[in-house]
């Protein structure tokens, strides 16, 4: 007999206590990313992480944010859905009590996709799945992206994962001239 009072995500409570410490979401596969846990919403975690290759070091790097030869490398701030998480492994040497910047809150995976309305974005880490282009629409059960000349319509319920790709500018002035000059094209025909 099945029970039905067992959960079906991670406690959002239980990763709150987390926060600041390094782990690892997954244990394997193309959405296994190392990373810091900078944050905890209803229904999503955000890891800090530099982990490029989803084996906790990068590419010739450390595992601590550095590459081979002691500098910082790029960081990407990775949300996932908690329904997709199916673990959280945190090595035995990583277990202290960091309470810098603890942030968790009460705003959903939805609420973290509106912010990243008109910027350019990266759903899903790896495999067949991966989509990137610029998120133009957002509603309750499914992102449009647009990614060259092709409009990608995804179910929220199936993206694992996402991030921003490239840094914290406005992506939406360089995508309202890609539209434009489309149009031109188009036009001249």
């Amino acid at each position: 007999m099945k029970n039905n009072n067992c959960p079906t995500m991670l406690s959002s409570r239980e990763l709150c206590k987390l926060l600041g410490q390094t782990i690892r979401v997954n244990t394997g596969g193309p959405e296994s990313r190392v990373g810091r846990l900078v944050c905890v919403g209803k229904d999503f975690l955000a890891i800090e992480s530099s982990d490029k290759d989803g084996k906790g070091k990068g590419k010739g790097g450390d595992g601590k944010g550095k590459d081979g030869k002691g500098r910082h490398r790029d960081k990407n701030l990775i949300f996932y859905q908690l329904r997709h998480v199916k673990a959280i492994v945190l090595e035995a040497d990583e277990i202290c009590c960091w309470n810098n910047s603890k942030k968790c809150t009460n705003d959903t995976f939805c609420d973290v996709l509106n912010h990243f309305f008109n910027h350019k974005v990266k759903v899903n880490r790896g495999g067949p799945e991966t989509v990137e282009g610029v998120l133009v629409g957002v509603n309750n059960s499914t992102i449009k992206v647009i990614r060259g000349d092709e409009v990608i319509f995804i179910t929220i319920e199936h993206i694992k994962s996402f991030s921003q790709v490239g840094g914290c500018h406005d992506e939406s002035s360089s995508h309202k001239k890609e539209s434009s000059s489309k149009k031109e094209s188009s036009s001249k025909k």
